[in-house]
């Protein structure tokens, strides 16, 4: 059994993290780096609302006009370990924005991007997505460069390294892994903890047991002195398997270790990987009805985590050892189960294929790259060119042709305002496709996976008995019904059913509310007209979607706390909507040609309405749609 890294540089102990600290942190006052970290401790310990203390140090930081980025990133972190990657990257666009406003960067600011580049990295890792994983990670290691950090440039090589064992390339994941060791060893802290159980890992993948013995005795013995429970585990897994293999009895002290240890640490993966283990070590010692217990908890527990590609194994191992057992008709169930898994998992060729075409597309990218520079120097030297061609006609034309000049100019005039057409045009077809490849983004990753979930539930009954059926048969109720409610919510995106059937009003009442739950933002509505059920239901739609976009800026772009939607009337009884923050405010650079706002205007525009936006830096924005 391949065992599975889990010690990613962002995923490992928040608390020992934040007691080694980043160069960034330079930037952070005492009292809200000792907010973070009781922060940290508290999502250590798996205590309940520890957001609210990241919140608390965020306020703080702000209040005192501090490095709000800082406490964004370890925000961010927090949510990364916490599973929630949409609320994750809210604060990584935080920081990055940080970032970008300060022109000039000094190592600690340095350092602070550097981190925000390997949690982004992260990210793409838990999603699967281990090119835009790599790409990240790769910035990160320049920007660390920059600034001579030898010991985070080695954090950064352990990272590729697990990226590379995720795909199977074992030898490269190791020879990262040496390399970061050569530079950990003379520091020597929690993380190189991690790297001993990393290679220890690698070894026994290799099936080099003797080198995966010395390194597995070497995590455990580092997880003992920093206090580091993961390196601990993942030593006496690696042990206990490699004496498995050598059917040695001194399996059974290791193994048991690594399942105490994974259930303190409540590591249900590394749970499930070491009560198969234990499984086979009783199998060994003829103890199958023992073993049968373990094998069938550890496949519980796959399933559950829908780790199929190690569940289909275990179908086949319980169905041999019921077979031992004599139990011929509930071990050809679990064989039935195992060939039906299989067949729907990729076969090791096709993952090999796989591996090939992505090789092949990184390599056919350098060579575009490599091509788009040379078009860009051909660019270059024609534009040299043409600067000195319209050198000579501007002469040619003060000699003698101003009436061309003018012509020119009217013609030029036509052109932009033509340009400017289009650009609005294609930010509408451009709209319309986010809006599609949204909608198919949902319909994929919410829907199919349930109804998938459903179909295989439904043919699992069959081969269970009565009590267990009527369990199944509850199990698929449930996810029809998220089935239903997930179809509800799509529905709800496409055409607010509140906005549908009682109107824009009501429909911006429960788009405050829905918002307002979030925590994000305060957002308050001021009804003060009845005008809007007047208004055709496509016109009701676009003000809707308007409000939505100018909400959604606020949000990201003006650091508020609070805004407000008012609807009113003038006196001619043309429909007012107002929307105003606290926030920042925009600078005098800003401006309704802007593409966002530009489209907001046009589109009022072609209903015969009109768009006002005001700027304050003290008091915030105020937008003022009139139709």
């Amino acid at each position: 059994m391949k065992l599975k890294v889990l010690f990613f540089i962002v995923s490992s102990s928040v608390i020992c993290h934040l007691t080694n600290a980043q160069d960034y942190f330079n930037l952070i006052p005492e009292d809200i780096l000792n907010t973070l970290k009781e922060a940290s401790k508290c999502a250590e310990n798996r205590d309940n609302d520890c957001h609210k203390q990241y919140h608390h140090a965020l306020n703080l930081a702000k209040a005192q006009n501090g490095c709000t980025g800082c406490v964004t990133v370890e925000m961010a972190r927090h949510y990364i370990n916490e599973g929630l990657l949409d609320s994750a990257s809210h604060y990584l666009n935080k920081t990055n924005k940080y970032v970008e406003g300060i022109k000039n960067k000094t190592p600690d600011i340095l350092a602070l991007h550097a981190e925000y580049y390997t949690l982004v990295a992260m990210q793409h890792y838990i999603r699967g997505n281990m090119t835009s994983a790599m790409g990240n990670l790769l910035i990160c290691a320049q920007l660390r460069e920059e600034f001579g950090n030898f010991r985070n440039s080695a954090y950064v090589k352990m990272n590729v390294a697990n990226i590379y064992q995720s795909l199977g390339n074992y030898e490269v994941a190791l020879n990262y892994n040496m390399e970061a060791e050569t530079v950990l060893k003379d520091y020597k802290d929690h993380r190189y903890a991690s790297l001993a159980g990393n290679i220890a890992t690698l070894y026994y993948d290799l099936e080099q047991n003797d080198s995966a013995l010395v390194w597995g005795k070497k995590a455990i013995r580092l997880g003992e002195e920093f206090e580091a429970i993961n390196p601990k585990i993942y030593g006496n897994y690696v042990i206990a398997s490699v004496l498995e293999n050598r059917k040695n009895d001194s399996a059974f002290f290791y193994i048991e270790n690594a399942i105490s240890l994974s259930k303190k640490a409540q590591s249900t993966r590394m749970l499930a990987a070491s009560l198969s283990v234990y499984g086979q070590i009783l199998q060994d010692h003829n103890r199958n009805e023992e073993a049968l217990q373990y094998f069938e908890e550890a496949l519980s527990i796959y399933n559950d985590l829908e780790e199929y590609l190690e569940a289909v194994n275990l179908y086949k191992i319980i169905g041999e050892t019921l077979k031992a057992l004599a139990n011929y008709e509930k071990s050809s169930e679990y064989f039935q189960q195992y060939i039906k898994l299989k067949d729907s998992l990729l076969s090791e060729e096709n993952r090999t294929i796989t591996q090939e075409l992505n090789t092949r597309y990184e390599t056919e990218k350098k060579e575009r790259l490599i091509a788009e520079k040379q078009l860009n120097l051909e660019k270059q030297e024609n534009k040299t060119k043409n600067i000195l061609f319209s050198g000579i006609i501007l002469i040619l034309i003060i000699l003698g042709l101003f009436t061309y000049v003018r012509i020119k100019q009217k013609n030029k005039l036509k052109q932009l305002e033509q340009e400017k057409q289009n650009a609005v045009l294609n930010s509408f077809i451009n709209g319309e496709e986010r809006e599609r490849v949204r909608i198919s983004q949902e319909l994929h990753d919410g829907l199919a996976a349930l109804l998938s979930a459903a179909k295989m539930s439904l043919e699992a009954i069959p081969h269970l008995d009565e009590t267990a059926k009527a369990q199944q048969i509850d199990k698929t109720k449930t996810i029809l019904t998220n089935t239903h409610e997930e179809i509800r919510q799509i529905a709800h995106n496409l055409m607010p059913f509140t906005l549908e059937k009682d109107g824009l009003i009501a429909a911006t009442q429960q788009f405050v509310t829905d918002l307002n739950n979030t925590g994000i933002i305060q957002l308050e509505f001021n009804n003060q007209t009845s005008k809007t059920p007047e208004l055709q239901s496509q016109i009701q739609l676009m003000l809707y979607r308007i409000i939505q976009e100018l909400v959604n800026n606020i949000i990201k772009h003006s650091q508020a706390t609070k805004a407000t939607v008012t609807f009113s009337h003038d006196p001619d009884n043309k429909l007012i909507i107002e929307v105003t923050d606290n926030g920042v405010g925009f600078d005098n650079e800003t401006n309704i040609s802007h593409q966002g706002l530009y489209s907001i205007e046009q589109r009022l525009k072609a209903i015969g309405g009109s768009f006002i936006l005001k700027r304050n830096k003290s008091t915030g924005m105020q937008a003022i749609a009139k139709v």
